[in-house]
């Protein structure tokens, strides 16, 4: 039994969506086979840079997590995408599966539409493949909620839709040191991923991961207007108070929880210092009143 789509951020309705499919798989003792596409169609169609909530190998990571063992995922093309669902399911025959079901959302489908075309269950019937819908999920949620409520900010609101907290790896790359010259040495990240969403500018309430520990930290997603060193470059900074991490060339996890406010510009370094001591104040009573399971 195959299911074809993106499933960007694989948020709680996704969750809930493949869960079903498995399941329903199983109940017709096939085995079940999520069929995707890299990169994200939008960027081939549109000519964009579009922005994805999880990486290829984050979408691999948490599948397994919900019991989606089987992933394929297909290279995109123009002749791929210009395929009809029935196209499609001759060309993945062709290719060796040995498809007998399809299901789907309540109103999802894939395919290029044809004008005058059968509904998509009976293209699929004709095929002499099971369908089946699966029920929609008690919530409204969607990646594009998602995306824009992590552009604005709304940290709380986008982990409550995807149902775990929105998070990024990178690489710690060397800075200016001019943080830890005004006693907040930060690691500057460099996201791994080059199709990853990136919060709104703003500063945030992180946790920072490596190696198996956490870190309670504040984090500037912005272009530092107060430094003016290179105001059109998007800078990622993290700051963990109390710990001097030595991390440059490693993989760290930045988990976002709660955006305290927007970047600001001051007109010096003293007042951004106080500034920072506010910051640190503030996550400080965050992290005691939220969170009992990452370092201080």
């Amino acid at each position: 039994m195959i299911t074809v789509g993106m499933f960007d951020g694989l948020h709680r309705g996704h969750q809930y969506f493949l869960s079903s499919f498995v399941k329903l798989a199983e109940a017709n003792d096939l085995e079940p086979l999520l069929i995707g596409m890299y990169p994200h169609p939008r960027k081939l169609l549109h000519n964009m840079d579009f922005q994805c909530l999880t990486s290829l190998d984050e979408k691999i990571n948490r599948l397994a997590k919900i019991g989606v063992n089987n992933f394929l995922v297909l290279e995109t093309t123009r002749d791929l995408l210009s395929k009809t669902a029935v196209d499609f399911i001759q060309f993945l025959m062709a290719e060796g599966l040995n498809v007998k079901a399809v299901a789907m959302g309540f109103n999802n489908r894939f395919g290029k539409s044809v004008e005058g075309e059968a509904s998509f269950e009976t293209q699929m019937q004709n095929l002499k493949l099971g369908f089946y819908r699966i029920a929609p999920f008690s919530e409204k949620v969607s990646s594009t909620l998602i995306r824009e409520a992590l552009a604005q900010g709304r940290i709380d609101y986008a982990n409550h839709l995807l149902g775990y907290n929105y998070s990024m790896q990178g690489t710690v790359v060397p800075g200016n040191r001019i943080g830890r010259k005004i006693g907040f040495p930060t690691a500057n990240i460099k996201v791994d991923a080059s199709e990853k969403l990136i919060p709104g500018v703003g500063v945030y309430a992180v946790i920072l991961s490596h190696n198996g520990q956490k870190y309670q930290g504040m984090m500037n997603v912005g272009y530092r207007p107060t430094i003016k060193e290179n105001l059109k470059t998007l800078f990622l900074e993290v700051h963990v108070p109390g710990e001097e991490l030595e991390l440059y060339d490693q993989c760290v996890q930045i988990n976002f929880l709660l955006k305290m406010r927007d970047e600001k510009q001051f007109d010096s370094l003293p007042e951004l210092t106080k500034q920072l001591e506010t910051d640190k104040n503030f996550i400080k009573q965050y992290f005691n009143t939220n969170f009992v399971n990452s370092k201080k």
